[in-house]
């Protein structure tokens, strides 16, 4: 009796290692990876996921799903895939972690995300993506101007990049922007891939080719100035010297509109009626109609008829200077011919006045005051005023 009460004992321990073996083992050796998370289309304002995951070694008693740090729910291995786990809600702000973890192995775990899902307005879409190269300078360098269509987006703006380089990250209610200085050598081959910052799978692209500034279609010194405005409605006389241009004649669009094509030898030509608000900030293009990657533009900053005061208003433009064109250091404006006092104002890219200047013969501004970027001028001296374009590096 003895004898069979020591070979109980002796088979009991033995058991017992080896149970606390394999729980050692299986400590050691559980694993959880490659979880998937797959959102399916939304129902109404929420979605559901679909769950899956590679293991082995695993536990006993299942795993756990935790959602942005807070318990989901507990599930059986035999469970997988999972088909649909949810209700979450598509607000288009929140992002979704999920943590996956043994629930006996508190170590064994792996963790996936997804971004934020807009179950109210649809899928993030970028499209239309265009570019146009604007006036080379004396350097060899140019300008791109770049606009595209888009809905859906997010709240964090957008970023360009493009042959290895990224130029920024900008605001949609900013757009056209203009990307640059680059070099127009006629050896590189510009292409620019546009990016929802919230959204990285909402994107679209342009390629813009080679340029090369000793050849391709110029427009400098455009003008675009209200020549009449009454009742809300005005009519805008455009101008511009050109040089290795197509037959074809340009065409003139801007804020969503196309305004018609015309014949380089009607320069310079008047269009309208249009309508002003006080508020939006227009835009207007011209664009070679053979070339036409290549052309340039303006910006209207907000106006009304009764601020414009247009009647028999000459362009000063021809005697008031503003250089140097690009900036660094300093804005140096001179009225070469008046003894007015005259005002400047400068407007960010948007048509938000940025900063406004009073001055009388000559003005100089620390340029770090505005910033730097593309910003639009108004200088009104007397009676008279004109605008343009002011580049800050």
């Amino acid at each position: 009796m003895k004898g069979l009460k020591l070979i109980f004992i002796s088979v009991f321990l033995l058991f017992h290692y080896q149970v606390l073996s394999d729980v050692s083992i299986l400590m050691e050796d559980c694993q959880i990876w490659d979880l998937i998370i797959d959102d399916h289309p939304c129902e109404d304002s929420v979605f559901y996921v679909y769950l899956d995951f590679e293991y082995e070694n695993v536990g006993w008693e299942g795993f756990k799903v935790e959602v942005n740090g807070e318990l989901f729910g507990n599930y059986e291995y035999e469970d997988l895939p999972i088909e649909n786990i949810g209700p979450f809600l598509g607000d288009g702000v929140t992002y979704y972690e999920f943590v996956v973890t043994d629930l006996v192995y508190e170590d064994c775990n792996d963790w996936a995300e997804i971004s934020t899902i807009d179950c109210y307005g649809g899928d993030c879409a970028i499209w239309n993506v265009e570019t146009m190269a604007l006036p080379c300078d004396d350097n060899g360098y140019f300008m791109v101007l770049l606009g595209f269509l888009y809905e859906n987006v997010g709240d964090m703006g957008f970023r360009v990049d493009g042959n290895g380089n990224n130029y920024g990250n900008f605001e949609y209610g900013d757009l056209p922007i203009e990307i640059g200085p680059l070099a127009g050598d006629g050896i590189t081959f510009y292409e620019f891939l546009v990016t929802d910052n919230q959204y990285e799978d909402c994107s679209g692209w342009s390629e813009l080719g080679f340029v090369d500034c000793n050849t391709v279609p110029q427009f400098n010194n455009l003008s675009t100035q209200v020549s009449s405005c009454e009742n809300c409605n005005y009519y805008l006389k455009i101008n511009f010297n050109c040089e290795n241009i197509g037959n074809e004649g340009f065409g003139i669009l801007g804020n969503g509109e196309n305004y018609g094509s015309f014949e380089y030898s009607d320069l310079p030509v008047t269009i309208g009626p249009l309508v002003t608000d006080g508020i939006t900030s227009y835009y207007f293009v011209v664009r070679d109609q053979t070339y036409q990657n290549y052309g340039n533009w303006n910006r209207l900053i907000p106006f009304t008829c009764d601020n414009l005061s247009v009647d028999d208003v000459s362009d000063i433009s021809l005697h008031i200077s503003i250089a140097p064109n690009p900036a660094t250091e300093s804005v140096i404006v001179t009225d070469h011919l008046s003894s007015h006092t005259f005002i400047i104002r400068f407007y960010n890219s948007s048509g938000k006045l940025v900063k406004a200047y009073k001055g009388k013969e000559k003005l100089i501004i620390n340029s770090n005051e505005i910033g730097t970027g593309i910003f639009f001028y108004q200088i009104i001296s007397g009676q008279q005023k004109t605008q343009g374009k002011l580049i800050i590096q």
